[in-house]
């Protein structure tokens, strides 16, 4: 949908691209920037960023530096970040995401994400899934490679790579290596996902995926399934 930011007049808009429209160019200007540093990152975001608003900003955009950090593609990002700052009702905000195919409603994207062949990681009960089928995995028994293939995919979602780390400053060097073998090597684990997890320095691993393929589902503290977005 974001042909719906262009100055092209010859066709008609819809509601949908003009309700579009409107809220990319009322996120872009530099005072709604600032709202979303100040207002929505936490110090860890704005850490990810360069912790420098300006730099931040002349680099990414508003929406640009949302996608950097939640892994989603550019329109959502102009309809969350919109509906972060009050530029769009609850309604309005979960019409613009039925419009672009995607859903506010977790286990409809969860559904959608499967059908659609993407990497799909549910934490409670533990399940994941490639290219609409689950991975027949006991991932109770295998805690271990569990864990690593959550945090190379939540790590992924983001841009980052994962290293030894991640699993604690005395974690030793050779953890990653380790426990990609065993998660790689597990009965029924997907050679083509394999494959996606290639090492990018000494002791570092990526999962070579792109972002808007990468769905992580997560538990509230209320108990309900929610979309994790690192």
């Amino acid at each position: 949908m974001t042909t719906a930011t262009t100055t092209d007049t010859s066709t008609p808009l819809t509601d949908a691209h003009r309700a579009f429209r409107d809220c990319y160019y009322r996120i872009r200007c530099t005072g709604s920037a600032e709202r979303l540093w100040n207002r929505h990152l936490s110090d860890q975001d704005r850490q990810r960023l360069g912790n420098k608003f300006e730099a931040a900003y002349r680099a990414r955009g508003t929406a640009g530096m949302w996608v950097a950090l939640k892994g989603i593609s550019l329109d959502r990002a102009i309809i969350e970040v919109g509906h972060r700052l009050n530029f769009l009702t609850e309604a309005d905000f979960e019409w613009l995401l039925r419009k672009i195919g995607q859903f506010s409603d977790p286990e409809e994207a969860k559904d959608a994400a499967i059908s659609a062949g993407d990497l799909v990681l549910v934490e409670r009960p533990r399940s994941a899934y490639w290219k609409g089928r689950e991975i027949a995995i006991d991932w109770i028994r295998h805690v271990a490679s569990w864990e690593f293939l959550w945090e190379l995919s939540r790590r992924a979602k983001s841009g980052r790579t994962i290293d030894n780390e991640t699993f604690g400053e005395s974690a030793p060097a050779d953890i990653v290596a380790k426990r990609k073998s065993r998660l790689v090597n597990t009965p029924d684990f997907p050679l083509d996902l394999a494959d996606l997890m290639v090492p990018v320095g000494r002791g570092t691993q990526m999962l070579n995926l792109s972002r808007e393929r990468i769905w992580l589902f997560e538990e509230s503290e209320s108990g309900v399934m929610v979309q994790c977005r690192p």
